[in-house]
């Protein structure tokens, strides 16, 4: 049996299949060129069903529904949406309009895709020997009130706006290549997490562009595959497990067949625990060649080292964040960094990317006895964790003015995420035309 497309036969029987209800379905051994030419406008997108699941547009020929695998951006009142798995037909959605004058001309809606997805610290590895036959495996934690926002339209033209435009256009053509979509979007970065400053803004923007597409075109796929198809979670999991789920993730590393590190754990973070950030505007840390290249150049971690990381996750930093045991937590944290700067300093120029940020991160520790305190990532961004709002608030004022005279610095407070990525599907209708004979 062909599976070039399939037609919905006339207006009339109603088959019952067990898993809703449907047209009587007829699939031909072959496409009718002249139904494509009649629809030229969709004629570019005639795609050759494949054995995953997808979701395919079904538009209006002249009077009947059919269906070519066809995926576009364009969305009417006389379209409806299948999922197709290995030649089950399963029907998603069907607008009632099946009594209209098929010759009429159609009243096109827009949707507009809106995706906020978090900031994140990168609080360390647990195991960088690999002698277990895995490697990496990471503790993060997703950070409120820091975050990339992106916007996607239907549009008639590819065009890409905003902050960081070259990457967001990057992860565009990525994802459209890899489903196979038309170029038909206009895509808005409304605002972006800070560049190669430690706090996961590569990943954010790479999820966030690839779910606002997946969106709009209605397709259905997991994060980690976005993850994929975009390039991210080559070492760390974490910004695939902030962007799906929010909160403290701890991923499981890189094995021999790894595609994405698998999010092991994840916790809801303390709401009375707050993070002070200390951001450096004139450094900015490793990233892709350079990092690569600096992974290369060190040598495997000492057994015991990764050992004694994965003890302290495991025996210190999870319970302590599950019996909310603020000073635990913080003991354990420290520990970790003590290790990662030993471990990262050869390549970094210290515990710190950014000495303006290890003068601060000092006074912290001098000023008001912090303990939990390190850098995230490759920097230059700081941390201390530090309990209760009013102590956070007075602590990040009293940065602000011992540092006064140091204008790239910059401070501020937040709560842990406890959600993942937000997205936002709104609905506009205008009035438009498309031929159809």
């Amino acid at each position: 049996m062909g599976l070039d497309g399939f037609e919905f036969g006339g207006f009339g029987t109603m088959l019952d299949t067990g898993l809703s209800s449907f047209k009587q379905l007829r699939w031909p051994t072959a496409l009718p060129a002249t139904v494509a030419a009649r629809n030229s406008p969709l004629a570019d997108y005639i795609h050759t069903l494949s054995q995953r699941t997808v979701r395919y547009t079904i538009y209006r020929a002249t009077n009947r529904y059919t269906c070519y695998g066809v995926r576009s951006c364009i969305t009417t009142r006389r379209m409806a949406v299948v999922r197709i798995q290995a030649g089950d037909v399963a029907m998603q959605t069907l607008t009632p309009y099946l009594d209209e004058d098929p010759m009429a001309p159609m009243s096109c809606s827009s949707r507009r895709i809106t995706v906020e997805s978090p900031a994140r610290l990168h609080l360390g590895f647990v195991d960088l020997n690999g002698d277990l036959g895995r490697q990496f495996g990471s503790l993060g934690l997703a950070l409120e009130d820091l975050s990339t926002t992106v916007v996607v339209e239907s549009s008639a033209a590819f065009s890409i706006d905003g902050d960081d435009v070259a990457r967001a256009e990057k992860y565009a053509l990525s994802t459209l290549q890899a489903f196979e979509l038309p170029h038909r979007l206009a895509l808005t970065v409304d605002n972006a997490i800070p560049e190669h400053a430690g706090l996961g803004s590569g990943t954010q923007l790479a999820l966030a562009v690839a779910a606002a597409i997946a969106e709009l075109f209605g397709l259905d796929h997991s994060v980690r595959e976005l993850a994929r198809i975009t390039g991210r979670g080559q070492r760390s999991g974490i910004g695939v497990g902030v962007f799906a789920e929010g909160g403290f993730v701890v991923d499981g590393g890189r094995g021999p067949d790894t595609v994405v590190p698998p999010l092991l754990a994840r916790f809801e973070f303390p709401d009375d625990w707050r993070v002070v950030l200390v951001g450096d505007a004139k450094h900015q840390g490793l990233s892709g060649a350079a990092e690569r290249s600096a992974f290369e150049a060190m040598s495997p971690m000492h057994s015991g080292v990764a050992a004694d990381l994965c003890r302290l996750t495991l025996m210190g930093v999870f319970p302590a964040l599950v019996e909310r045991n603020f000073a635990a937590f913080t003991t354990h944290i420290a520990a970790i960094q003590a290790t990662m700067g030993a471990y990262f300093g050869p390549c970094q120029g210290g515990a710190f990317t950014s000495t303006n940020v290890a003068e601060a991160i000092d006074w912290l520790r001098a000023t008001y006895e912090l303990v939990g305190v390190g850098q995230s990532s490759w920097g230059p961004t700081g941390f201390a964790f530090i309990e209760g709002e009013q102590r956070a608030d007075d602590i990040r004022a009293s940065l602000a003015k011992r540092f006064a005279t140091v204008p790239q610095l910059h401070f501020s407070v937040h709560r842990g995420r406890n959600r993942g990525a937000e997205i936002s599907n709104y609905a506009r209708t205008n009035a438009a035309t498309m031929a159809t004979g």
